[in-house]
């Protein structure tokens, strides 16, 4: 007698529990955790997008191989700029006044609005998928019937008592009846106890690796900040001995980029 066909209400049960988690666990990624990263897919974007245009900027308005700037002068120790700016400079300093004034209000929109709504997406997701587990659960089987043979119901080592005086029984049933032993299981009792307590340590190891993933975030745009001013520091010393270049500025550039698309 194959196993399966012995065990026909197992295998159902199985079945219909599995294709109910594979559909829950399908719909929460799509409606709660693909929508949480595409907010910081967003976020990550709009910087982008902004040291795109300022760094494009500087490209459209700098001239390569002009002339050291007028308005410092050289000690031992190199260039000294003083107060008063070339119009290169100032323009310099212009841009990157507006870059860090509109990162602080992209980073500002973020926690006011974004941050917000991906705690309530999280809150929400959780609930959502634990009304789903209960549904789940209420209308599956309460209780489902398997078969064995005499033979897998051998007293083992490290059986308990009544393990080894159930399997007993069960085997003496069988050998006066000459049918396989079925034993009646109560699985939504089983489900109910077991299942939520998984599912909260897989939520509890999902949340922790996001805040993981939103600590690192931050971590990011700290260093990302300290890596523009460098940057723009950087630009506006090859200004002052005229070697600023093209080239200079897109390595400057793709510094922060590459920095974004850190992971």
């Amino acid at each position: 007698m194959e196993y399966l066909a012995k065990n026909d209400d197992l295998a159902k049960a199985a079945n219909y529990l599995n294709e109910g988690l594979r559909k829950s666990a399908s719909q929460y990624f799509n409606d709660y955790l693909k929508v949480i990263c595409r907010h910081d897919r967003e976020f990550i974007a709009s910087i982008n997008d902004l040291i795109n245009k300022s760094f494009g900027e500087l490209e459209k308005n700098l001239s390569e191989n002009d002339p050291a700037d007028p308005s410092a002068y050289f000690t031992r120790v190199g260039y000294v700029i003083q107060a008063g700016k070339s119009e290169n400079r100032k323009f310099v300093t212009k841009t990157h006044g507006d870059l860090l004034f509109q990162l602080r209000k992209v980073l500002s929109e973020f926690k006011e609005t974004r941050l917000t709504v991906q705690k309530n997406l999280l809150k929400d997701g959780m609930e959502w998928l634990f009304t789903e587990l209960k549904n789940i659960v209420e209308d599956g089987p309460e209780f489902i019937t398997t078969f064995y043979e005499t033979n897998e119901l051998k007293a083992l080592p490290g059986d308990s008592f009544a393990l080894k005086t159930f399997k007993l029984r069960k085997r003496t049933w069988a050998k006066i009846t000459g049918k396989p032993v079925a034993v009646k299981i109560p699985f939504r009792e089983l489900q109910q106890y077991y299942l939520p307590a998984r599912i909260q340590i897989t939520l509890y190891k999902l949340i922790k690796n996001y805040g993981k993933h939103s600590f690192k975030n931050i971590s990011l745009l700290q260093e990302l900040f300290g890596t523009l001013n460098k940057s723009f520091q950087l630009i506006e010393e090859k200004l002052v001995r005229g070697e600023f270049s093209y080239q200079f500025l897109s390595e400057e550039k793709q510094k922060a980029e590459q920095l974004l698309n850190k992971k």
